[in-house]
């Protein structure tokens, strides 16, 4: 937990905003490229923004908020190996009825 929120320091005060020092690959000793290069200045705020809000929501103990915000299920479904057949997808769509208990007096 101690590291996520050193990661989340780091990113939410700009790392890898244009204008700072970012993080150099190790490997690539020739190049000067830097481990962001391939992510536009929006994605960049959009990064330092997202990680601001995760270390508000960690301060106050309310990380699992922060990750709920995930589309997971849409994520998941881009993971998918097969589509799903029309047969299967009628059968997914049909709700369940619930009924009306009665209460207990």
């Amino acid at each position: 937990v101690i590291a996520f929120r050193h990661v989340l320091e780091y990113l939410a005060g700009g790392l890898i905003l244009p204008d700072n020092p970012s993080l150099r690959i190790p490997w690539q000793t020739d190049s000067i490229k830097d481990a962001f290069d391939n992510l536009n200045n929006q994605q960049r705020n959009d990064i330092t923004h997202e990680a601001q809000i995760g270390l508000r929501f960690m301060a106050f103990g309310q990380l699992n908020k922060w990750f709920e915000q995930c589309d997971i299920p849409q994520m998941m479904l881009s993971f998918q190996k097969r589509s799903y057949s029309d047969d299967d997808n009628e059968r997914n769509s049909v709700k369940r009825q619930c009924t009306k208990s009665e209460t207990i007096e």
